[in-house]
């Protein structure tokens, strides 16, 4: 059922996620270990404590000279390959009406998900 699933996306999606290296079976495998000890899984173990002050800093205003740095480490480190991206919606969407929240439609012919594949490609693009 859920191979079904994966081949009834938008054709252009489906073949963009491919490009990127997809792997449906592994998708599948972990869509069914889903629920299964769930509470267990959601328990932190140990000591959970607020952040300290010194764990939190202010982001550089945009377009600033520490924007600018910080914008072109970035851009070397995915130039070197160094950057991965990874798309997470968790949770059941109970608000927005238990969709797949990836693929409800942010702007007109564009979903969540498409949006960050964009985003994901103009970065590596112009990092060559």
């Amino acid at each position: 059922m859920l191979l079904q699933e994966i081949e009834a996306l938008d054709p252009s999606l489906l073949a963009s996620l491919r490009a990127r290296g997809l792997d449906e079976e592994r998708l599948v495998s972990w869509a069914r270990q889903v629920g299964i000890d769930r509470e267990a899984r959601n328990r932190l173990s140990g000591t959970v404590e607020p952040p300290r002050p010194d764990d939190v800093v202010d982001a550089p205003l945009a377009f600033g000279p520490e924007h600018a740095r910080l914008w072109a480490l970035g851009e070397a480190a995915i130039a070197r390959g160094e950057v991965a991206l990874c798309v997470l919606a968790g949770g059941m969407a109970t608000r927005m009406g238990g969709v797949v929240k990836a693929l409800v439609e942010a702007l007109p012919g564009s979903t969540f998900l498409r949006l960050r594949l964009g985003e994901n490609a103009t970065l590596s693009k112009r990092a060559n």
